[in-house]
């Protein structure tokens, strides 16, 4: 169990107002644009990911950090400085 990456699954359903499930992440291997987020959708994940792990999203931070769900909790580690935990 992962509890960093299941609560942006939480962020980008919720940002999107249900109207992408985690089943429908799951299908798209998490990357955002396949499981139908738009760029309005977009802002509200950037929003709700600084107000839940208290981060802050510089303007000028690499643009790819919000392509997936993968690389989303990468920027939240880095960001935090949570280690990820590897499950055997």
């Amino acid at each position: 169990m992962n509890a960093i990456r299941d609560q942006i699954e939480r962020i980008v359903t919720s940002a999107s107002n249900g109207a992408v499930t985690a089943e429908m992440l799951h299908k798209a291997d998490g990357v955002l644009s396949k499981a139908g987020v738009d760029s309005m959708m977009i802002l509200a994940i950037i929003e709700l990911i600084e107000k839940t792990f208290a981060v802050i999203v510089e303007s000028d931070v690499d643009p790819t950090f919000i392509e997936s769900v993968d690389s989303i909790e990468r920027f939240v580690r880095a960001q935090t400085g949570t280690e990820v935990q590897h499950v055997h």
